[in-house]
């Protein structure tokens, strides 16, 4: 695999970079400007100040230059009148997660055995959601705790407390978290409200309508012509306990999970994650 390094030589590679210089040597062409800020910055922790004068201090991800030449890192308007500074010249020790884009700092033994554990990959070049990524080891959000794990041994995942309340059987109406996995689909920790209890193959089926869609294979309830969508026939093997919680605040993040949707393409693990964090 190449790193940085291999690309753009270290010896070669200043520590203070002048956008503005850049930028006039391609003055009727962004794209050039924008490639060879893109060689220089991605990949590298770095320091600038934003056009309100706020300083910014971030692994640069994403570069782009528009027809106007104005700067942007990562989303953020650059300050053209002021250089650039690159913190780390070698090869960061780091790993992204997708979609969310949390950055977790580690030592490369342990970057180097999550790879082996496939659960972190090393890409040159990655398109994600419309954006271009270079040079960076990146884990999927789901396998969040499983990274966790490999931080830390003692590491547990946070569960919510005094909240779950498991019975022997549930019925229309019960607000539920579900546990485990059906096929593909991971039901941990997901809330939904019971809509139909059946009697399938000897087994006790439930139909539950959850809060946040959190995955393409939930359907519209089988035809139920007043069900929106978000719905399974859950097993009862797969339901943890009634939820006691507050189901308003879960509403709420609901509403904000689909502004966030909306406007940053944040995907909805992420925010159903956020109910269970100490």
């Amino acid at each position: 695999m190449k790193n940085y390094s291999t690309y753009i030589k270290e010896s070669t590679k200043p520590r203070m970079i002048d956008i503005e210089a850049i930028i006039l040597k391609y003055p009727h062409n962004a794209a050039m400007a924008e490639k060879e800020l893109t060689d220089l910055l991605v990949g590298e922790v770095c320091i600038w100040y934003t056009n309100a004068n706020t300083i910014k201090k971030q692994i640069v991800s994403d570069v782009e230059v528009d027809q106007y030449t104005r700067v942007l890192f990562n989303g953020f308007h650059v300050n053209k009148e002021y250089n650039v500074e690159i913190e780390e010249m070698n090869e960061p020790d780091y790993i992204v997660g997708f979609p969310t884009g949390e950055v977790l700092f580690l030592k490369k033994p342990l970057i180097d055995k999550l790879k082996k554990m496939n659960l972190v990959k090393y890409y040159p070049w990655i398109r994600w959601r419309d954006k271009d990524y270079r040079f960076i080891n990146v884990f999927m959000d789901v396998d969040y705790y499983k990274v966790q794990s490999c931080i830390d041994p003692n590491y547990s995942r946070p569960e919510p407390s005094g909240n779950i309340h498991p019975k022997s059987s549930y019925e229309e109406g019960d607000v539920v978290v579900c546990q485990g996995k059906d096929g593909s689909l991971d039901l941990d920790y997901k809330i939904g409200r019971i809509l139909s209890v059946l009697e399938k193959d000897k087994k006790r089926m439930h139909l539950i309508e959850f809060i946040m869609r959190f995955s393409d294979l939930l359907h519209d309830g089988s035809g139920k012509s007043d069900v929106v969508g978000n719905c399974w026939w859950v097993k009862i093997e797969n339901i943890k306990g009634l939820y006691t919680g507050n189901i308003g605040a879960h509403l709420l993040l609901k509403n904000k999970q689909k502004e966030q949707l909306e406007d940053h393409e944040i995907d909805d693990d992420y925010y159903i994650k956020q109910l269970f964090k100490k």
